[in-house]
């Protein structure tokens, strides 16, 4: 599974972000790329590929994307549909392409921070802040269940039907899997192959060697 991490310059709290890739990295099995303003670089073990690349391709490549700090000037330029920097951009794509598109907890300001009268104004911009991207597309999702994506991408989605449409394709994609494993007697629709092949998902019959 390949990780595409899209790291913003300007975003407070880069220490705390950073300390969390670190982890991210040390752990992640699949590869893992880096997106900033200037351009896309791999960061995998074994070199690094410093070739900038389209939105368009990137949001081919990679199989999710994580955002550990979102601006609030990024997250209303994408309320507004009103993208201008190379990472909205991408950004706007990857939402587009209903992949997994991840913010860390704090990627929006603090997780929790009280005063003595209540919850404290800073707290409820966040907490708008956080329904907004979620109705633009992004999963908040602590580090674990990240790691744990690796897991599930690998698990195949079990479809029953002995006809496989289309719309069994997507289900298996939106569960996050990359394989669909099919009974052995399903017959394949040629829609249904065309969506698999787009969105990468491999169809494995059951009882196959």
């Amino acid at each position: 599974m390949r990780l595409l991490i899209i790291w913003c310059e300007k975003a407070l709290g880069r220490q705390v972000a950073q300390n969390a890739l670190r982890t991210l990295v040390s752990k992640w099995s699949g590869g893992i790329g880096l997106c900033t303003e200037e351009a896309s670089n791999e960061i995998v073990p074994g070199g690094a590929d410093n070739r900038e690349e389209a939105p368009e391709d990137l949001v081919i490549r990679y199989d999710c994307f994580l955002v550990p700090l979102l601006p609030t000037e990024m997250l209303g330029h994408l309320l507004a549909a009103k993208t201008q920097s190379p990472a909205e951009i991408l950004l706007r794509a990857a939402l587009c392409s209903k992949k997994p598109v991840l913010l860390l907890p704090a990627a929006l300001g603090p997780e929790n921070e009280t005063n003595t009268r209540g919850t404290s104004p800073l707290l409820k911009k966040v907490l708008q802040q956080r329904k907004q991207a979620a109705l633009l597309g992004f999963q908040t999702m602590d580090m674990q269940n990240i790691l744990n994506l690796q897991q599930k991408r690998a698990a195949p989605f079990q479809l029953q039907n002995r006809i496989v449409t289309e719309k069994d394709i997507l289900e298996a994609f939106k569960s996050g899997s990359r394989v669909a494993a099919l009974p052995d007697s399903a017959v394949v629709t040629p829609l249904a192959a065309d969506t698999a092949r787009e969105k990468k998902i491999e169809l494995v019959k059951e009882g196959a060697p």
